[in-house]
């Protein structure tokens, strides 16, 4: 369902609505949700518009950014404070779902697997943070097609993706955003 003022999916609206009165503080693992891929539409091959509703998807021929500031702000409606904090939230959080990854792939649970990557990625696609979320995106496709091994493999490249950004967002969460 498409926001028609804003453009944007209303469940996001809702989500930073819910995060500025301060009735989000985590990220929600209760919330679990199902999401489908059109057939045939692989990740690079996503619209732009589609795109903004998934997740940041880099151009093919660019260097893609460890963090994109900008975008982050347009996804969040370009409020400064809502962004730090979500980065706040995702700081806390991140390890634990991490670990969630691991023992569900421990366990050979794909759809704790799927889960658990599916709502980091969400974290990192809102914090524009765009190798961190393919690495994510790469982990909840193996959990949804049971490939274990491919998804422990992922985690590794996860884990040094969200490390390339941790600095910039204990930077931002501790001197607010910089213009």
């Amino acid at each position: 369902m498409i926001d028609s003022d804003a453009k944007r999916p209303a469940a996001r609206c809702e989500a930073g609505e819910r995060l500025k009165r301060g009735t989000v503080t985590r990220m929600d693992a209760t919330s679990r949700h199902k999401t489908t891929q059109a057939p045939g539409v692989g990740a690079a091959a996503v619209s732009h518009e589609s795109a903004r509703s998934r997740g940041p998807a880099a151009p093919q021929d660019s260097p893609v950014p460890v963090f994109d500031q900008a975008e982050a702000l347009d996804r969040l409606d370009g409020e400064p404070e809502l962004l730090v904090q979500v980065a706040t939230v995702f700081l806390e959080d991140y390890p634990t779902t991490l670990a969630d990854i691991g023992n569900s792939i421990d366990r050979k649970d794909a759809d704790a697997v799927a889960f658990a990557a599916h709502k980091i990625k969400g974290g990192l696609g809102t914090l524009a943070a765009r190798r961190a979320w393919a690495a994510a995106a790469v982990i909840e496709r193996a959990g949804r097609e049971s490939r274990f091994a491919d998804a422990r493999g992922a985690l590794d490249d996860l884990r040094a993706q969200i490390d390339s950004v941790l600095p910039v967002l204990k930077t931002l969460v501790s001197e607010g955003v910089k213009a």
